[in-house]
């Protein structure tokens, strides 16, 4: 259950290089557990709470400082 309480907590905060690294280090359990699907869609909430948190702490950033902050390719 740590793999899941890490997923949350990765999601809660937007924090997508933590997400991407549980999601790697677990992977083989998430598929497992059959949740596999349910833990790639989440990928998108990781973002847009990430995106939610810059846009409440810097009103004006330019796409470049979203992409770092959020660590996108």
């Amino acid at each position: 259950m740590e793999q899941y309480l890490r997923l949350r907590q990765a999601v809660r905060r937007g924090d997508l290089a933590a997400y991407n690294a549980i999601v790697a280090e677990f992977g083989d359990r998430f598929g497992a557990g059959r949740t596999k699907t349910v833990v790639v869609r989440l990928s998108q909430s990781v973002v847009k709470t990430g995106l939610r948190r810059i846009n409440v702490s810097y009103s004006r950033s330019s796409l470049e400082d979203v992409r770092a902050k959020l660590s996108l390719d």
